[in-house]
C-alpha cells in the first residue's frame, strides 16, 4: 500500500480513537445527572417516589429497546451521522429537562416523554462507537486498544456525576441539565471537527495516490467515478466517459484496491 496513505490512515485511526473516547464518555454527562438531582427533581414535581422510579424506567425501557434499533440503523446509516444525531437528540433532551424542572408539577409529563427520547437517543452511543471502532482495528488490536477505550465509560461516570454534583451544590438543578448539555455539545463540535478534516485530507491523499498511480492530477474534491475516469483515459492513451472508469481497475489491479480499501464498509462513508 502506498506509505502516505497508510500515514494518513494511521493518523485517522488515532483521531477516530479519540473522537469515540470523548463522544462515549460525553454521553454519560447527559445521562447520569438524573441520578444525582432526582431528589430535589421530586420536589419540584411534587411527585411520590414511584412517580419518580417511572420516568428512569421510561428511561430504561427506551434505552434498552434503542441499543437493538441503533445497532440496526448503523448497518444502514452513516455511522458518524447516528452518533451525531443521538448526541444531538440528548443535548435538546437535557434542555428540557432543566425548563420542566422550572415548570413544578406540570413538567411531569413532559419529563417523562423526553427522558424517553433521551433514552433512544443515549442508545447510540455505545453500538455507534463500538461500530466505528470495529471498522478501523485490526482484530488482533482490538482487545489492547479497546481495552483502554473502555475507560470512557468509567471515567466519563465519574467525572458527569461530579461534574452534576458541582453544578447542583452551586448553581442549582436546572444547571446539572444545561451544564451537561454545554459539555456535550463541545464533544459534539470536537467530534465534527475531527471527522471533517479527516474526511478531508484523506480524500486528498487517496485522490493524490490515485493519480500519481496513473501520472494524472485527480481533484480530491471529485466522486469516485469522475476521479478514476481522467486516470483510465490517460493509461488506456484515449479519453473516457465516466462510465469508462472501471476500466482503471483492470489496468492498477490491487492498487486501486488497496485504495478503496481505506473506506469503512460501515458507516464512514468518505465520498472519494
Amino acid at each position: 500500500m502506498n506509505q502516505e496513505i497508510i500515514n494518513k490512515k494511521t493518523i485517522w485511526r488515532v483521531r477516530i480513537l479519540t473522537a469515540t473516547w470523548f463522544s462515549y464518555a460525553g454521553f454519560y454527562f447527559c445521562r447520569k445527572n438524573f441520578a444525582i438531582a432526582k431528589s430535589s427533581i421530586q420536589e419540584s414535581l411534587a411527585i411520590t417516589s414511584s412517580d419518580l422510579a417511572h420516568i428512569y424506567t421510561a428511561y430504561l425501557i427506551a434505552y434498552m429497546l434503542g441499543q437493538f434499533t441503533m445497532s440496526i440503523l448503523g448497518q444502514k446509516v452513516a455511522t458518524r451521522l447516528l452518533l451525531l444525531a443521538g448526541m444531538g437528540i440528548s443535548i435538546a433532551c437535557n434542555i428540557v429537562f432543566g425548563f420542566s424542572y422550572l415548570l413544578g408539577p406540570a413538567g411531569y409529563w413532559p419529563f417523562l416523554f423526553f427522558m424517553i427520547i433521551n433514552g433512544f437517543a443515549q442508545a447510540a452511543g455505545w453500538p455507534g462507537n463500538v461500530g466505528v471502532l470495529s471498522n478501523w482495528l485490526p482484530q488482533g488490536e482490538r482487545g489492547r486498544i479497546m481495552a483502554v477505550w473502555a475507560t470512557s465509560y468509567q471515567l466519563g461516570s465519574i467525572l458527569a456525576k461530579v461534574f452534576a454534583a458541582f453544578l447542583l451544590g452551586y448553581l442549582g438543578v436546572v444547571w446539572s441539565f444545561w451544564g451537561a448539555s454545554a459539555v456535550l455539545f463541545g464533544v459534539w463540535i470536537l467530534k465534527f471537527e475531527i471527522w471533517s478534516r479527516s474526511l478531508a485530507r484523506l480524500k486528498a491523499a487517496v485522490a493524490g495516490a490515485i493519480g500519481r498511480l496513473a501520472g494524472v492530477v485527480v481533484r480530491a474534491d471529485a466522486g469516485p467515478v469522475a476521479a478514476l475516469a481522467p486516470a483510465a483515459g490517460h493509461l488506456l492513451g484515449k479519453p473516457l466517459a465516466d462510465h469508462g472508469a472501471s476500466l482503471l481497475g483492470q489496468r492498477l489491479g490491487h492498487q486501486v484496491h488497496e485504495a478503496h480499501a481505506l473506506k469503512a464498509h460501515r458507516g464512514f462513508e468518505i465520498g472519494l
